[in-house]
C-alpha cells in the first residue's frame, strides 16, 4: 500500500473514532440530565424569590401552639 493511501486511511479513521466519542458524550449527558431528581426545596425558594423578589426571604415557620 501506498504511504499517502495509508496516511490519509489513518486520518480518516481518527476523524471516524472522535466523531464516535463526541456521539458518546453527548448520549451519556442526555441520560444524566433525564435522570436527575428534582430539589423541590431549592426550586420552592428560587421561585419565590423570583415571584415576590429579594425581599420574600425564607419560608417563615410556624406558630408553635400555645405561644
Amino acid at each position: 500500500m501506498h504511504p499517502t493511501i495509508y496516511q490519509e486511511l489513518t486520518r480518516i479513521k481518527i476523524a471516524d473514532e472522535l466523531a464516535y466519542a463526541e456521539r458518546q458524550r453527548l448520549a451519556r449527558g442526555a441520560t444524566r440530565r433525564e435522570t436527575r431528581p428534582i430539589d423541590f426545596h431549592s426550586l420552592v425558594g428560587q421561585v419565590r424569590i423570583r415571584l415576590l423578589g429579594w425581599r420574600a426571604g425564607p419560608p417563615s415557620r410556624p406558630l408553635a401552639i400555645g405561644a
